[in-house]
């Protein structure tokens, strides 16, 4: 195949392989133990509107996703991290093949730049490598960008169909944040047509989409499922929070791409005066970038729930800002003292990460399970990345592109080799629960845990069967279906003797206050980590005056 002629799917490939390698090794941690939990459900309880858990409905998310995943696992049957993220993986192998064909239109290099910065926005990496709600809409806004460019009959069939997709996979959120691009790229470049046209259609398919949501709602659940799904799509996101999350703490997680992007606009802002007519095509495309981050970044900020992965569809925006930067830097003159650094760092990257990598994994090889990959891994890793550099000398030849595919080499390297792995052991919570079953011979309570959060860490260790018996104490004791909600703290006191409860360790103060003599009660058993947090585990104890009537009747059984 030449490179030349088809660099998108050579992109896409690599890009897929890289996404992929030693997921296998990681544990599924994190928010991906509910998407987890999600597929399992799905395996035992079928298909519904929304995806399930305890065969409930999680109003935040419709099913057709967590499908894809279902499918990927072997319909359930084979979860585990590769399979869970693998729809995220392609989504993402494809989302970096298309940014890179919209900033080749400008110039081939922009697109290589653009790729190289997907690899260098480091909470993006994670988002790739796990099970992302957010991938596909980031999917379905590169889809729509490059159609603009397209001729308009192509465009007119495959930017509704991305909105329906967007649509599908993320619910209302999807389609705001894919129109939000698309509306912000046109206002920036003064395409005042083109921006009715594409209102009027997204109007029309945001029509489509609310009939037939609300079609499926009351065919699968009537009144009661719409007003959940209402609560949790619309009502819960109506909270306080910083209104400028986005454009501060996001600044440091998306870094090198997102401070070099915003570098990039203070050095052009004049470029960026949209009410200025201009022909220049890379103005024009630098201001539709612009537009295609900021509209989303100013919906994102109203509601007060917010999360970094919900910027996954601005991410490719930032990897083509930093781009039209780079390719700045490369045609200006630069010193030939700056040039010979460029040269060295470049040269002293690969052995160096090299050296690293090999140490990192003799030093800690119970982070890795195959005992093999410790010295393969990175040596296997390192000799690619060598053969990468040789082989971009004839197309690219400038220093400062290798120092950036250098760096982009230790930002993959150390995030696949030592993050992930480190990141899987400390989230794991598997030594935890295996230790409180061990000891489990009743009911298992968990106070004041999720729901759907904590609580999903420990259940998700458990077999189907197991976690029958695991329930909800709350100091409120609100009760949900999707989550057994036995009643408040007062419980505890009477709970049977046997039966185990389990909160943070920095409850167990707030629960001495609460129910006295609650020491004289219950006896720790286990205290350990589920994730970055310590719990503990108590038994209720056989109480003292049934415990001697116990004995009693064993000495009468013994001398009868």
């Amino acid at each position: 195949m030449n490179i030349k002629q088809y660099p998108a799917i050579i992109i896409f490939i690599f890009t897929a392989t890289v996404f992929s390698l030693w997921l296998n090794f990681n544990e599924i941690v994190g928010i991906d133990v509910r998407f987890a939990m999600m597929v399992e459900n799905m395996r035992h309880h079928g298909i519904d509107v929304f995806a399930t858990i305890n065969n409930q409905p999680y109003a935040d998310y419709f099913s057709p996703y967590v499908f894809l995943s279902y499918l990927t696992s072997l319909g359930g049957r084979w979860i585990n991290m590769f399979s869970l993220a693998l729809p995220t993986i392609l989504l993402a192998a494809y989302t970096t093949a298309i940014t890179y064909k919209i900033g080749a239109k400008i110039k081939p290099e922009m697109g290589a730049y653009a790729v190289i910065f997907t690899f260098l926005a480091y909470e993006y990496l994670n988002i790739c490598r796990q099970f992302s709600i957010d991938m596909p809409v980031a999917a379905a806004t590169v889809t729509i960008i490059y159609s603009l460019g397209e001729n308009r009959w192509k465009a007119m069939l495959l930017i509704p169909l991305s909105f329906f997709f967007a649509y599908a996979m993320r619910g209302p959120f999807g389609l705001i944040m894919s129109g939000g691009a698309l509306g912000g790229w046109l206002l920036m470049r003064r395409e005042w047509k083109n921006f009715i046209l594409w209102a009027a259609t997204g109007a029309i398919c945001s029509g489509i989409c609310v009939l037939a949501t609300v079609f499926l709602i009351f065919y699968s659940g009537g009144r009661e499922l719409w007003d959940i799904f209402v609560e949790w799509q619309i009502s819960s996101r109506m909270k306080d929070g910083k209104e400028l999350y986005f454009f501060t703490n996001a600044v440091g997680s998306f870094a090198i791409t997102y401070p070099v992007t915003v570098a990039v606009f203070a050095f052009n802002y004049k470029k960026l005066a949209f009410w200025r007519e201009s022909n220049d095509q890379a103005v024009m495309f630098l201001r539709g970038i612009f537009g295609w981050i900021i509209l989303p970044l100013i919906a994102l900020s109203i509601p007060g729930c917010k999360h970094l992965r919900y910027m996954t569809a601005v991410i490719p925006a930032l990897c083509l800002g930093a781009a039209f930067g780079a390719l700045q830097l490369q045609n200006s003159v630069l010193h030939p003292v700056i040039i010979k650094i460029m040269k060295q760092i470049e040269r002293l990257v690969l052995p160096l990460l090299a050296v690293f990598i090999v140490v990192f994994h003799l030093i800690t090889k119970q982070l890795v399970s195959d005992g093999g990959s410790l010295l393969m891994a990175p040596l296997i890793a390192v000799g690619v990345l060598f053969c990468i550099r040789h082989k971009t000398k004839k197309f690219l030849p400038h220093p400062l592109f290798k120092l950036c595919c250098a760096v982009a080499a230790v930002t993959l390297t150390v995030n696949i080799l030592v993050v992930a792995p480190w990141y899987a052991k400390y989230e794991n919570s598997s030594r935890f629960v295996a230790a409180v079953e061990q000891q489990r011979r009743g009911e298992v309570y968990l106070y004041q845990l999720g729901p759907d959060h904590d609580d999903l860490k420990y259940l998700i260790h458990l077999s189907p069967e197991r976690r029958i018996g695991v329930k909800y104490i709350f100091d409120k004791g609100a009760g949900s279906k999707m989550y057994p909600v036995a009643g408040n703290a007062a419980l505890l006191a009477e709970l049977p003797s046997g039966d185990i409860v389990i909160m943070r360790e920095r409850d167990i103060k707030k629960i001495m206050k609460l129910i006295p003599g609650f020491d004289e009660l219950f006896e720790e058993i286990v205290s350990g980590k589920m994730a970055h947090r310590t719990f503990v585990a108590f038994v209720k104890n056989i109480p003292p005056m049934l415990l001697s009537l116990n004995l009693k009747k064993a000495f009468e059984t013994i001398n009868s």
